[in-house]
């Protein structure tokens, strides 16, 4: 809306407002000191900066948000002073609360009366409506609310989009609610950051045996087992899938439903994203293999032949026990790439082996290892917080 002229002829004033309304209450604001050029910045964690807020002093996050009502919000007088004095200023960065249709309108009034007015129509619906939903909670016994969608999305035709399929899988301790949050904001970041691939979320019974209030799920190794049945399900409904490339992403103990979707029952992807991945390194590579650095103490002394990550070694080829290992498990997975974020705390290395890092989410996965036997509820809890 170009106003800059328009704030020459008619200056705000005692009698002269200048406010933004929206018939449904549907739409927040923030303000900014951005020129249109740097509209998106926002977006880019490099290009953060205090340049928000009704003083463009204030960094995004903590920026306060103001409502546009049908009453109509009155613009602050220092923003509209920026825009006409300034080069291309006057970016207002604009939320959605609720679905609507009805357009967003830029009123002059004078002395409460409307003497002009500029509009911008919008549709807002939502976000779900813009990408595919297959879940699986009930493939491990949980009661599902919303029920797997494959249909088009009504509101990102297949047409729109590159012709490729991007698939997103949660993790640990994720509820059937959370995890429509979580896959809405990854749709979000990967069509803010440019990707125009299709998408579908999957939703999976991670969360078995979670608390309320403190929303965690101590039975981590029941999960596990989710996992790994929920994985014949995920081949199927990704193989069936549009799209002429299909790359897929997994996080934490997601990329153990993948991951056997991959090895177990031939589930088809080009490309495999690991995001922090809640796995062994040696199901995937041998020689990966950190004995020393995840040890429990107690074992120091005892033949490797007498731990129990090599009983499997004790049953005789054929008898199904022998497969009850990590080792290997998943093998060399040639299209899949292997991501760790730097924050990453709960999956860190230890970094002094034969020492047990302190109880907390700083390497949680390494103190369970080396406590194992040792304590009972601790070490069951320490994990909780793996996603």
């Amino acid at each position: 809306m170009d106003i800059k002229q328009l704030l020459t002829v008619l200056p705000p004033s005692a009698s002269i407002k200048y406010k933004l309304k929206q018939a449904d209450d549907a739409l927040n604001f923030v303000y900014t000191d951005l020129k249109r050029s740097e509209a998106f910045d926002y977006l880019h964690a490099n290009k953060e900066r205090a340049v928000y807020g009704v003083n463009g002093d204030t960094q995004p996050s903590v920026a306060p948000t103001y409502p546009i009502t049908a009453s109509g919000v009155v613009l602050n007088a220092a923003f509209l002073d920026r825009v006409k004095n300034g080069t291309d200023k006057g970016v207002v960065l604009i939320e959605g609360r609720i679905a609507t249709d009805k357009p967003l309108i830029l009123c002059v009034e004078k002395d409460g009366v409307s003497i002009a007015e500029i509009q911008l129509n919008i549709k807002i619906s939502e976000v779900e409506k813009m990408y595919r939903w297959i879940n699986l909670r009930g493939v491990a016994g949980q009661s599902v609310t919303r029920q797997t969608n494959l249909a088009e999305p009504q509101n990102y035709p297949d047409k729109a989009t590159n012709g490729k399929m991007f698939i997103f899988v949660h993790g640990y301790n994720v509820d059937e609610r959370q995890s429509r949050a979580w896959n809405a904001e990854a749709f979000k970041r990967m069509y803010q950051s440019g990707s125009r691939a299709m998408f579908t979320a999957v939703s999976w019974h991670g969360d078995q045996s979670q608390l309320p209030v403190v929303n965690v799920s101590p039975n981590y190794w029941a999960n596990i087992t989710n996992a790994f049945v929920t994985s014949q399900a995920l081949a199927p409904a990704v193989n069936a899938l549009p799209g002429k490339t299909k790359i897929i992403a997994g996080h934490s103990m997601g990329n153990v439903v993948i991951s056997s979707a991959i090895k177990d029952h031939n589930m088809n992807v080009s490309k495999y994203f690991m995001l922090n991945a809640a796995v062994a390194l040696e199901a995937y590579d041998t020689s990966a293999l950190s004995v020393n650095a995840m040890r429990p103490n107690a074992w120091a002394n005892i033949e490797q032949r007498l731990w129990s990550t090599k009983w499997y070694d004790l049953f005789p080829s054929g008898d199904g026990r022998r497969g009850l290992t990590w080792l290997n498990r998943f093998g060399s997975t040639s299209n899949a790439i292997n991501y760790y974020s730097s924050g990453e705390e709960v999956l860190n290395n230890n970094n002094n082996p034969g020492v047990v890092p302190a109880l907390g989410p700083e390497r949680a996965w390494v103190y369970q290892e080396m406590t194992k036997g040792v304590t009972s509820i601790v070490s069951d809890l320490t994990l909780v917080q793996v996603q």
